[in-house]
């Protein structure tokens, strides 16, 4: 997959996947396959939109999804540098420079200045430039309609679970392992500390079940998400045990898929109840990975 982020212009044309695509959910994947299917260079145009909305995935892990789901290009705007072109002169200027074949949006995709571009706007360019657009319905689960918005909630509340039956996938974090206190090596329990990039949505403070994915190579792993109370660290960070590998993962980028929420952070009276703490959600998480995977 190619990422760029100015148009190409493709000379036998391409579907163009419209929408912000952050978590790449079962809504984009639909969208996705529908450009994918199309015969034509598929084309993802991916709005960032970091200064607006928390940041569900980083980026990395967002394209990851995308390739793997058979994307050609990913063409990445900055919301800031589009938010004032009117929905058409936004269309125009994908059609124009890049030989747009196809528009494929979701239902409920909105565009433009004042998010004012809807399909509306999308079936009247098409109809006039004479190219084909195609519209995904909203995908339900549970009763809901799937969405990033409601993702970062799910995500919140700790509900991992429901979270990836909504996404298709784990949510996940991949930043990059910094130093620590090597306080927990020396209770035994060595981790890696992945601090919360700002503008990221955090999920819910406590312990999780989780998943490391080392040089390719899936670990069992146990990970908290907070300001550990028992030491008074109050900036918020990713600490993860990797059950089974022993090494040097400093200022490397480390996936960690997130399985179930285990407990609510706590302040431990003693280092004691703090290590047999760990231990039990050590055991836990190995049960929950050899079962789920």
């Amino acid at each position: 997959m190619n990422v760029v982020t100015k148009p190409i212009f493709f000379e036998n044309g391409c579907a163009c996947a419209l929408g912000t695509f952050d978590g790449v959910h079962l809504g984009h994947q639909s969208v996705i396959a529908a450009a994918v299917k199309s015969g034509y260079t598929s084309v993802a145009v991916i709005i960032l939109q970091k200064t607006r909305k928390k940041q569900l995935l980083s980026d990395s892990i967002n394209l990851k999804h995308l390739e793997n789901l058979g994307i050609d290009v990913a063409l990445r705007f900055d919301l800031d540098d589009i938010c004032d072109m009117t929905p058409d002169e936004y269309l125009k200027m994908l059609f124009d420079s890049m030989n747009v074949k196809l528009f494929v949006c979701g239902a409920d995709h909105r565009f433009g200045k004042n998010a004012k571009g809807s399909l509306k706007n999308i079936k009247e360019f098409a109809s006039d430039n004479k190219i084909d657009c195609f519209f995904t319905d909203l995908v339900i689960k549970n009763n809901m309609s799937v969405s990033s918005t409601v993702i970062r909630e799910l995500i919140a509340d700790g509900d991992m679970e429901k979270a990836a039956a909504f996404m298709g996938h784990d949510y996940a974090i991949d930043f990059e392992v910094i130093h620590g206190d090597s306080r927990g090596k020396n209770m035994g329990f060595a981790t890696i500390n992945q601090q919360y990039p700002i503008g990221f949505a955090l999920p819910k403070f406590g312990v999780y079940a989780t998943e490391a994915i080392v040089d390719g190579v899936s670990y069992p792993a146990v990970t908290n998400v907070g300001i550990r109370p028992t030491f008074e660290v109050d900036a918020p960070l990713a600490e993860t045990h990797i059950i089974g590998y022993d090494g040097d993962l400093y200022g490397k980028n480390i996936e960690v898929g997130f399985k179930s929420f285990l407990r609510p952070e706590k302040k431990f009276d003693s280092l004691n109840e703090l290590i047999s703490a760990i231990a039990s959600d050590k055991e836990k998480s190995m049960n929950i990975y050899k079962h789920r995977g």
